[in-house]
């Protein structure tokens, strides 16, 4: 649902010395001058507060500026003056739902498909909203009305497939996702979809070829490639690509911290229990690196053992994410074993939380890690657990798109990089799908 804002356009209005403002504020918008443009929206609604057009105008570039309450408060002052125009509904129909405010979102669409019932796009937004709002039925009937109006677009289609995979109707999601390639195979994010609907239907011997479909269309799409990886013939990869952790999460940034909560993600807590079971270095130590800190999770079980607590992580948005918990002396957009190499025996403590689990191979992530500790300092990190004794590798990369590792294989690679274990646990990571997620919890010194 959430479209591009246009620039504003001037309207043919009747002018007047009132409205001069407004042009000007106008001409301030479309050259792209937001703040200068938002004043200026200002001083024309002292001057006349009841002007729908001048609040309509004042909320766009208030949602444009990310001010999401002013902008929400300006726009139901100018439907509230002009029920009737379709363009402050449709924005504020947008700022609830991306506030969360879903159902005050569906009851604007509503107002505004009332006004404009031939419009098959907007049935398509209200069975998005109604589908986040988990009444499937409902968002079901909006979307077939959608379809009805423009059997030739692959949205509707895709939102279709979006709710049947919410019904657990896999097989029709899975039809219905192919309808929507069929109608538009360069569409965002619907080979992906695809992908995990078959996924979740116990239908994996279709996803390699989804995978190469995917890859004729984005030849360097490393979520592609990935899937490609996992599901196809070729040999496993040593480690995600940097491609691939990035694009997951910062995709999946905003909403990180929820949806693990949701999967009773354990790793912060397993690190302090690492931390007090075996305590090491009275605290607080000089310099502590948190690698693959992602949101910060670990952040408030670090900052009161840490003089300089430090954050390296791939994704810039789970980064930004971070930076608001004001709990880290620097945070580093960076390759994980790269920033290892370049940071010779800087840290006491080095953490990894669900980090490790992105390399398949251990031996050069850790002897990069043993690089970068001082004398005696301390590495603690968490990966999740393979009993698979096929894993000849001594890992393996799964269907959830990450490695799981044996036990004996981690020993030797950390006795190799001169790591000795003072502490190895065997707990439980996450769940995922209902079923507990195997993790190894692992503490070594650098001898």
């Amino acid at each position: 649902m959430a479209k591009k804002r246009r620039k504003p356009k001037a309207q043919n209005r009747p002018r007047s010395n009132k409205d001069n403002s407004i042009e000007s504020a106008i001409r301030l918008h479309q050259a792209g001058k937001l703040a200068a443009a938002e004043k200026a929206y200002r001083r024309a609604l002292r001057s006349n507060p009841r002007d729908p057009h001048a609040l309509y105008l004042c909320g766009v570039v208030n949602a444009q500026l990310e001010n999401h309450t002013d902008a929400i408060d300006l726009l139901r002052q100018a439907v509230g003056l002009n029920p009737d125009h379709p363009q402050s509904l449709s924005e504020l129909a947008k700022l609830y739902q991306l506030t969360g405010q879903l159902e005050e979102s569906a009851t604007t669409l509503r107002q505004l498909i009332a006004l404009r019932p031939d419009i098959g796009d907007l049935h398509n937004n209200l069975a998005i909203v109604l589908k986040q709002l988990d009444q499937p039925d409902e968002a079901k009937a909006a979307c077939q009305t959608a379809i009805e109006m423009n059997p030739d677009r692959a949205e509707p289609r895709a939102t279709l497939a979006s709710i049947q995979r919410q019904l657990g109707a896999f097989e029709e999601a899975a039809a219905s996702y192919r309808q929507a390639i069929e109608l538009d195979p360069n569409l965002d994010g619907i080979y992906r979809d695809l992908i995990a609907t078959l996924r979740d239907h116990g239908q994996s011997d279709e996803i390699a070829a989804v995978a190469e479909a995917w890859l004729q269309h984005e030849p360097e799409n490393p979520v592609a490639h990935h899937m490609l990886a996992i599901y196809g013939d070729a040999a496993t990869p040593e480690r995600t690509s940097d491609g691939y952790v990035r694009e997951v999460f910062d995709e999946f940034a905003a909403t990180f911290d929820e949806s693990l909560q949701g999967l009773d993600y354990q790793g912060p807590q397993l690190i302090a229990r690492a931390l007090a079971e075996e305590p090491g270095d009275t605290p607080p130590l000089p310099d502590v690196l948190d690698a693959g800190c992602g949101t910060g999770l670990c952040g408030p079980v670090l900052r009161p053992i840490s003089t300089r607590l430090i954050g390296v992580d791939l994704s810039s948005m789970m980064l930004e994410r971070a930076k608001k918990l004001d709990l880290y002396d620097q945070l580093v957009e960076a390759e994980l074993t790269g920033y290892l190499e370049q940071h010779h025996k800087s840290y006491d403590l080095i953490v990894a939380a669900d980090t490790f689990n992105y390399f398949g191979a251990l031996p050069a992530l850790l002897e990069a890690a043993a690089s970068a500790l001082k004398e005696s300092g301390r590495l603690i990190f968490t990966l999740e657990h393979s009993e698979d004794a096929d894993a000849t590798d001594g890992y393996q990369l799964n269907p959830n798109g990450r490695y799981s590792h044996q036990e004996d294989y981690v020993k030797t690679c950390l006795a190799d990089q001169g790591l000795d274990i003072t502490c190895l646990t065997r707990a439980t990571l996450r769940k995922e799908k209902d079923q507990p997620v195997a993790a190894l919890v692992i503490s070594a010194r650098k001898g």
